[in-house]
């Protein structure tokens, strides 16, 4: 079901901020590999930053971060984004995580989420901000409280679990057409389950297997 919580107020809108989930939480790790295939083609005066408001990544492993460093204390106050910045394999790319340690979901439903947005969309990059994934219900009240404020998009393993489940993922959001829909790693034999998509949100099919 829906949560009435909002982690901001609202009422504006963000230039600078993509929201990204995963469809469901199979298609997490497959939702960092199409943003890496993205960045992949931006010319290098392009400056990403990824900002990684989820437990248990595997950002690390899929854009190839040395050394992770824990922006949890960016979380909690604040105060510029430079400090806690990891480096990938893409030289225009950095990352902002909460760190490879343990942290609770429901830790990132305290953070101060309307300064933090203000800091980013002032921040000079062009960014990020992947809440994890819709099957969870960290990740579903993200999606009600930000998909309405920017560009939004879920990200979709386009097989029989992932286009299956984010048919039975959408119901409940309030808000679930304000995201487009991008299937990766597509199979066709799954067309009649994006065709249920595809009645209510904008759908993209990124690359057939």
């Amino acid at each position: 079901s829906s949560s009435p919580i909002q982690l901001t107020r609202g009422g504006v809108h963000l230039n600078h901020i993509r929201f990204v989930y995963a469809g469901s939480t199979e298609s997490r790790k497959g939702a960092y590999k199409a943003l890496l295939n993205e960045f992949r083609g931006l010319p290098q005066s392009e400056k990403v930053l990824i900002v990684d408001a989820v437990s248990e990544t595997s950002i690390d492993y899929v854009f190839e971060i040395r050394k992770v460093i824990s922006g949890i204390d960016w979380f909690r106050k604040g105060g510029g984004v430079q400090n806690y910045l990891s480096t990938t394999c893409l030289n225009n790319v950095k990352v902002l995580s909460a760190g490879l340690g343990y942290i609770n979901d429901s830790y990132l439903l305290t953070v101060d989420w309307e300064s933090r947005l203000t800091e980013l969309e002032n921040s000079g990059y062009n960014v990020i901000l992947f809440c994890g994934d819709i099957s969870n219900i960290v990740g579903r009240v993200m999606h009600e409280s930000f998909a309405s404020l920017g560009n939004s998009m879920i990200y979709v393993h386009g097989n029989a679990i992932g286009s299956r489940t984010i048919v039975s993922n959408l119901k409940g959001l309030t808000n679930s057409k304000d995201s487009i829909v991008c299937y990766f790693d597509f199979n066709k034999q799954m067309q009649r389950f994006y065709e249920i998509v595809s009645k209510n949100n904008e759908c993209r099919v990124l690359n057939i297997v």
